[in-house]
């Protein structure tokens, strides 16, 4: 009889609450953890550059240097060219991608995005070896150099829109009595508008916070806000000037992100990419217009890297050897480096282990806490842990320099500074990656185990965890290739005795010298292929079939 109403009771009670014998307990504890990570190593540094930024003096110097206005125009509107190049190249590519299909799709589509993965200085590096002796330096390097960096996310993001539009809405406007060009004004125009203006908002953004590409490739005439944050704080030690300049450019980072913000989280609608049906190449009105579009594009993605390739293999005599690797065991005087370059990659490799762990960590449990919320709280945690995207490295590692100067938390010259810094940059790309992978298990299985008797965490660990084992490997590789190649932060805080490889080739960059400049090319060719491998990796795991629970 007891037993009977107790069942009764049970049976009453489940309905009320849905899902409360699935919720994990101490997420709310667990969550302090990567919470408190953000305020301690984000959230605080940056208060402590805006606390430093309220300087009338530096802001009044600021104001009347007619140099810093030259150098915020500067950065103005080469991020505007950069953007713009970007989108007329970009949006025609993603349009050849979302509607035909041809051999070679899938390899060029992914050759598009590696230029993305590739460290800034790498790029610089590249196109340092690429562009003629007269015009390696100058606003023509750099904003060739954005566009190359660029154009593949512009295109991924175009093109997954476009293919998830209904392509029979500009059939009919054709039907109808509509040109090509009007039809894809008037129909297709305004359901890419979202997703183009995200795109091109984060672009600018890219561009407009370039660290790298204008270190290497601006000389001594062409300076960014960036540049120039680094330039008063580390050589002028003009903390204050540089914490104005560093809040002046995220109020503008953040003024634009809130500008594009709700454009940008429009859906676009239509039919799913699976649903769509690409015609063949041949079949093209134009084929080989096109055909000869994506020659010209590979050529211009492979060529950069190519060269660069090429000169790391060419001796200071002219012939092809491994002469500039082997110079990478030996110290050069004058390098600018205290140890042998292939130092720097025992060192990367150590920091980007850390950094990794700990970015995992991190983003693993925000990510639980994120999933296991639901409404604002969810939508502002989420928000919270994205923080760090909208803000550049170089004035996180301002920040860092200035917030952890004094005791009890003296870390800046400590040897994990540089791990910790690097976990916060690499977060918001892990948390990126796991929340929709989380969001995307179906609760009733971890409803139908918690009905036969497992606990909650015993039925996340059984069902949840295996079926994210591949997005949580793919942040995994995916933390270390951003961790292995920043740059801006590390400058900051990098010590003399243990340069990381993006820091080790900014300074062999800088140096006359043939066996330096070779130094500096053979470096950068291994920081690349690492990243190169760690994002393939990235890639690999992450587009890999899903896990099947038993």
């Amino acid at each position: 009889m007891l037993n009977t109403r107790l069942s009764n009771r049970q049976r009453t009670r489940t309905p009320s609450r849905p899902g409360s014998a699935t919720r994990l307990p101490l997420v709310g504890a667990l969550g302090v953890i990567p919470v408190a990570a953000l305020a301690l190593l984000y959230i605080w540094p940056i208060a402590h550059v805006a606390g430093r930024a309220r300087s009338s003096t530096a802001i009044r110097d600021l104001l009347s240097d007619e140099r810093i206005r030259q150098i915020a125009w500067f950065t103005l509107w080469q991020a505007a060219v950069s953007t713009a190049l970007v989108v007329l190249i970009a949006v025609p590519i993603a349009g050849i991608f979302a509607q035909y299909d041809f051999s070679g799709r899938r390899l060029l589509r992914a050759l598009m995005i590696a230029p993305f993965t590739l460290p800034t200085v790498v790029v610089g590096a590249a196109f340092l070896v690429l562009l003629p002796r007269g015009h390696r330096q100058g606003a023509l390097g750099i904003v060739l150099a954005h566009v190359f960096f660029n154009v593949g996310i512009m295109v991924r993001a175009v093109a997954n829109a476009w293919e998830a539009t209904d392509p029979h809405l500009a059939e009919a406007a054709r039907t109808l009595g509509a040109s090509p060009v009007r039809a894809w004004w008037t129909v297709v125009r305004p359901l890419l508008q979202p997703a183009i203006a995200g795109a091109t908002g984060l672009v600018f953004t890219l561009c407009f916070t370039s660290f790298g590409v204008v270190l290497l490739l601006g000389g001594p005439h062409r300076s960014s806000i960036d540049v120039e944050i680094y330039r008063q704080a580390l050589q002028l030690l003009r903390l204050d000037r540089a914490a104005v300049l560093a809040i002046g450019q995220v109020l503008i980072i953040g003024a634009l992100t809130f500008a594009i913000t709700g454009r940008s989280r429009t859906n676009v609608g239509g039919t799913t990419p699976s649903q769509v049906v690409r015609r063949a190449l041949k079949n093209a009105p134009s084929k080989w217009a096109l055909r000869a579009a994506l020659a010209v594009v590979s050529a211009a993605l492979l060529l950069p890297m190519a060269v660069l390739g090429e000169r790391a293999f060419r001796t200071p005599n002219g012939s092809i050897g491994l002469a500039n690797f082997h110079a990478l065991t030996i110290v050069t005087p004058g390098s600018g480096l205290l140890d042998a370059p292939l130092r720097s990659v025992r060192t990367s490799l150590g920091t980007a282990a850390v950094a990794t762990a700990l970015a995992v960590i991190f983003g693993l449990l925000m990510t639980v806490l994120i999933t296991e919320r639901r409404g604002r709280t969810a939508d502002a945690l989420h928000s919270l842990s994205l923080l760090p995207l909208s803000t550049s490295a170089v004035a996180l590692g301002l920040g860092f320099l200035l917030a952890f100067a004094k005791s009890p938390i003296a870390w800046r010259s400590q040897w994990f500074a540089v791990p910790l810094v690097q976990s916060i940059v690499s977060l918001p790309f892990v948390v990126r990656t796991l929340v929709p992978a989380f969001r995307s298990v179906d609760r009733s299985l971890r409803q139908a185990a918690a009905t036969l008797g497992a606990s909650p965490w015993r039925a996340w660990r059984t069902i949840d965890a295996r079926l994210v084992a591949r997005p949580i490997a793919a942040a995994t590789a995916l933390a270390a290739g951003v961790s292995i190649g920043e740059f801006g932060a590390t400058t900051f805080l990098a010590r003399p005795q243990s340069a990381t490889l993006p820091v080790a080739i900014a300074r062999l960059s800088g140096r006359p010298g043939a066996v330096v400049q070779g130094q500096a090319v053979a470096l950068a060719v291994v920081l690349g292929a690492l990243t190169v491998m760690l994002m393939v990796l990235a890639d690999l795991v992450g587009s890999g079939p899903q896990r099947h629970v038993r």
